[in-house]
Order: structure tokens, then sequence, then C-alpha cells
């Protein structure tokens, strides 16, 4: 499973126009093929600040969403609403059972 986590700070008169878009952009993403969880977090502490936390089955599946227009798009819209680059991090992860 691949686990990624991306954190996003918004420019503040920009978050309503993240949120409007990315409403839509959850939706669409976990229709992929692959896609086990796609969703967006608002900090509670940091009104700015989202996290952006996804599970993928494969790396393969995450590639192919990457090559994605979807994905593509999501970038152009996404970038200038931003401050700075977003952080992300990936892992190669497993379940661990209970």
């Amino acid at each position: 499973m691949i686990v990624i986590r991306v954190l996003l700070e918004v420019q503040p008169e920009k978050q309503q126009d993240l949120v409007q878009f990315m409403h839509n952009s959850v939706t669409v993403s976990n229709r992929f093929e692959g896609c086990a969880k796609y969703n967006l977090y608002q900090d509670i502490g940091a009104e700015n600040t989202f996290l952006l936390y996804e599970e993928w089955e494969t790396q393969e599946q995450f590639d192919a969403y990457k090559a994605s227009d979807h994905f593509k798009e999501s970038g152009r819209v996404l970038f200038p609403l931003l401050v700075g680059t977003p952080d992300s991090l990936y892992f190669d992860a497993q379940v661990i059972p209970a």
C-alpha cells in the first residue's frame, strides 16, 4: 500500500477556492482504480493549513493516477492558491493487524 500525506498552506483569501475545488476533486480521485482513501482535512489550529491524505493499493495505480488529466488539472488549479510548495511524504506501508 502507498500512503501519502501532503500538507498544503493556502493563501488566506484563497481558502474558499481551495475548499470548493477540492470538494469535487476528492470525489473524482476516490473513483480511481486502486484508491482506498483520498480525503482533505483542515487544521483546527491553523485554518489556512490543510492535510491531503491518500491510500493507494499499489504504486502502479498511484502512478496511473499521477499521469491522469485529473491530476494534472488539479496541480494547475491548486498551485496558484498555495503559499509555497506542498510538503509531501510518501510511505510504502502495510496495515498492522489489531
